[in-house]
């Protein structure tokens, strides 16, 4: 007999029927979600937009983030949220290759000074393309280049980064 009972068991949720388990949405789940929505967000977000943008109840957005400021991955300014600077530190250890940051500096910095213009690094993951290295021209660019900034393959950016087969070579050349 089914009672509609849940137990949660390692981010799954048992029913007392036998063999049926629904996937349920873990903690970790929950809090990557905020922290996806308050780098989509761009600045600042209250609870009430958290919520709605995750699907999290309120409740949880609550707690989720009081345990995300305990270890400084997100920070409070009154009754608004912001990614703390626990997160910079992290996802600057990322490096899509070893190396590659670091060999691509000076190329990077000539390249700005020869033509004046912003010059951008960038690798695909997945189905983005993702900005390492950037080095800012002479002129503000329309959009701000940020090393970390992820942009979907169908933008001219990632259409030139996954090549005219979408092999998934970034390349400079002309086509």
């Amino acid at each position: 007999m089914d009672t509609g009972i849940a137990r949660r068991t390692g981010g799954v949720a048992e029913t007392a029927a036998p063999g049926r388990q629904e996937r349920g949405r873990g903690v970790l789940e929950g809090a990557f979600a905020l922290l996806d929505a308050l780098r989509r967000n761009g600045d600042e977000a209250g609870v009430t937009e958290l919520a709605l943008a995750c699907g999290v109840p309120k409740g949880s957005v609550h707690r989720l983030l009081d345990q995300l400021i305990g270890v400084g991955a997100v920070e409070r300014r009154g009754n608004r949220y912001r990614v703390g600077p626990q997160l910079y530190r992290l996802g600057q250890a990322w490096e899509p290759h070893p190396g590659l940051r670091p060999a691509a500096r000076l190329p990077l910095q000539r390249l700005r000074a020869t033509t004046g213009a912003s010059v951008v690094l960038a690798v695909l993951r997945e189905d983005m393309a993702i900005t390492v290295s950037s080095v800012p021209g002479d002129l503000e660019p329309l959009l701000p280049v940020r090393d970390g900034i992820a942009f979907h393959l169908d933008t001219a950016a990632g259409r030139r980064c996954a090549g005219p087969s979408g092999a998934g070579r970034c390349s400079t050349a002309r086509t």
